[in-house]
């Protein structure tokens, strides 16, 4: 039992039942949202293990590092049994020397990540301007985090310039792609920052999944809403399919031309065919204006993968007048806490 579980931990939902139960409880939720009349029975991927995450977000307040309770209060972690041996090997070693160097901040986000080797740790500083204004003012702080973790700071996702160390002042540099993330074993560029899946084995199953329904579409046209860094795109371009990608984010477009082959090729924001696939990725806010036009692109399949099942009974709802489900994949993301994605394959009527 994690004794945070007994403190009200958040991060974790269901230490205290089988792992069986915990997979059944996700599926009656599953199925209560997508509360249709006629609904495919719901196969389940489960999560190949417990220690899965390379990438863990807390919070830093009033020198407490860690996760929200149920009550709203923060939980001070010192440990975390759902993390990777490595990842929380660098939490512990994080949370040690913020203990004995303080940063000026009360209140503020971190992110924590693994590199796709397993050898580098990257961490992200989420800090208000006139914070990070202050924490640049901790030059030997800074300068003996940095000999342990890579570091971004900020919005802008900028680095700590080694150039500044010997100066009075410390500088920040541009941003540095770095091999965080991997889809089926090919290394991707992305920021510590970057939005990612929080473990690339189990976007794998999601990766796999997909893969394993187009090999039953004839269609070698994808339209891919929310193509990120490439967890997707890279994988269809490798198999040679013809991608069409649509993406509001420039920085992971921009991660995405680096991670793409030099010999393969992807169009962004195209004329809309037919004769494609459309494929969905939306962040927990679903579809929204989006869904329009995966209806007015007449796609004769949808692949919908979805963080969020409120938002995606949502979208189905609005698409269900065009398309029908014909087949539901539950991943479990993540075991012991709440969270899992849906795969759900639509085919036009």
């Amino acid at each position: 039992m994690c004794p945070h579980f007994l403190k009200g931990c958040g991060g974790c939902t269901y230490w205290n039942i089988s792992y069986e139960e915990e997979l059944a409880r996700k599926k009656a939720d599953l199925t209560s949202q997508l509360a249709f009349e006629v609904l495919p029975v719901i196969k389940i991927l489960p999560a190949p293990a417990f220690d899965l995450r390379m990438r863990f977000d807390v919070t830093l307040e009033n020198g407490k590092l860690g996760l929200y309770s149920k009550n709203h209060s923060l939980i001070d972690l010192n440990s975390c049994p759902i993390l990777h041996p490595e990842l929380e090997k660098a939490f512990i070693v994080l949370r040690e020397f913020l203990a004995k160097n303080p940063l000026p901040i009360s209140k503020g986000s971190l992110r924590l990540r693994l590199s796709s080797d397993l050898k580098h740790w990257g961490l992200w500083l989420d800090f208000s301007n006139k914070d990070i204004k202050n924490l640049l003012e901790q030059k030997s702080i800074l300068i003996e985090l940095s000999e342990k973790f890579i570091i971004e700071i900020g919005q802008k996702k900028k680095r700590l310039d080694p150039k500044s160390f010997s100066l009075p002042q410390l500088k920040l540099m541009d941003p540095i792609p770095f091999l965080w993330f991997k889809t089926l074993e090919q290394e991707l560029l992305c920021s510590i920052s970057s939005f990612t899946q929080p473990s690339w084995i189990t976007a794998d199953l999601m990766t796999k999944q997909m893969l394993n329904w187009l090999s039953d579409i004839p269609s070698k046209k994808i339209m891919e809403y929310g193509c990120g860094i490439g967890q997707y795109t890279v994988p269809l371009l490798n198999r040679g399919y013809e991608v069409s990608v649509f993406e509001s984010d420039e920085s992971a477009l921009h991660y995405l031309q680096l991670n793409v082959p030099p010999h393969l090729n992807f169009k962004v924001n195209p004329e809309v065919t037919s004769d494609a696939v459309a494929l969905v990725n939306p962040p927990r806010s679903g579809l929204k204006e989006f869904a329009e036009a995966v209806i007015k692109s007449n796609a004769k399949y949808i692949i919908y993968i979805s963080c969020f099942p409120k938002t995606l009974a949502i979208d189905i709802e609005k698409l269900s007048e065009f398309y029908k489900i014909i087949d539901i994949t539950l991943i479990d993301q993540f075991a012991r806490t709440s969270h899992y994605e849906t795969a759900v394959l639509l085919q036009r009527i």
